[in-house]
């Protein structure tokens, strides 16, 4: 059988930043208490975007409370984000082993086996989650399991895969976008036309992938005006991105494949999916 993959993308993966917004409390006194302070200021400090804050805080909790799951889940999420790979699976691997039905903790943790390249590691973990029925967001889940399948080159998994993303949060638009990018990839361009609508819903209206490709299947569809106004949208849209530049090229394209009386054909370079 050929090949249906899709070009390869560059994805940044949904690593779900699940973070454990409650520390329970308990006996232990002022050190527990003191404890359950620097949890709380260290997430904060997480949410916002401040993981040198996030790191320094919450390592205060962990020195009092190193056996809590939680803190742990935290911690290793402040590292991953700060870019530290090896304390980013120190804790998360802790936080597992100390409360293994914590599947948001388990989630990160294979989000960033995947990205340090364990294929065969993040699946194990994501197999677990998958077998959770109650968990709320398999569909993240089975969208990264579908990322696995297309590096192991298995484009029956990566469809079905995302299918089941999909089946779970039918407005889950990143898994749109890459069964749309599969479709374009293989010429099928009305396919893909529709897919990057849906694509193009909700949160991923701000990404400009989604508006760029819906742009190139209407060349390619021979639709030159719908794509031409599509091409200014991005260029008005996403000025600040390398996708206004290369709008630019597609329009520049389009307009003198127009006047020579000749199709364009939207072979602009293909990129991937960044959320």
């Amino acid at each position: 059988m050929g090949s249906t993959m899709a070009p390869a993308t560059t994805l940044l993966l949904l690593p779900l930043l699940a973070l454990s917004c409650a520390l329970a409390g308990g006996r232990g006194g002022p050190l527990a208490d003191k404890a359950l302070i620097y949890y709380s200021h260290g997430t904060d400090r997480l949410i916002q975007g401040d993981y040198t804050g996030a790191i320094r805080v919450l390592s205060q909790a962990h020195d009092l409370r190193p056996g809590d799951a939680r803190v742990n889940n935290n911690l290793g999420m402040a590292y991953r984000l700060k870019g530290d790979r090896g304390r980013a699976l120190h804790h998360l691997g802790r936080a597992v082993d100390l409360d293994g039905g914590d599947m948001d903790a388990r989630n990160n943790l294979a989000s960033v086996l995947l990205e340090a390249g364990d294929l065969e590691g993040a699946m194990r973990e994501y197999r677990v989650v998958e077998a959770d029925l109650g968990y709320e967001s398999r569909y993240r889940t089975f969208y990264n399991m579908a990322l696995i399948h297309r590096r192991r080159g298995d484009d029956r998994g990566f469809v079905e895969y995302l299918g089941k993303s999909l089946a779970e949060n039918r407005d889950y638009c990143p898994a749109s976008l890459q069964l749309a990018l599969r479709s374009y990839g293989m010429g099928d361009h009305a396919e893909a036309l529709g897919l990057l609508r849906d694509a193009s819903m909700g949160p991923c209206y701000r990404h400009p992938e989604p508006h760029y490709y819906t742009a190139l299947a209407l060349l390619r569809l021979g639709d030159a005006k719908a794509a031409e106004e599509k091409l200014v949208e991005i260029q008005e849209m996403f000025r600040e991105t390398p996708y206004a530049a290369m709008a630019g090229d597609e329009l520049r394209r389009a307009r003198e494949a127009r006047r020579g009386g000749g199709p364009a054909d939207g072979a602009g370079a293909f990129r991937g999916a960044v959320f």
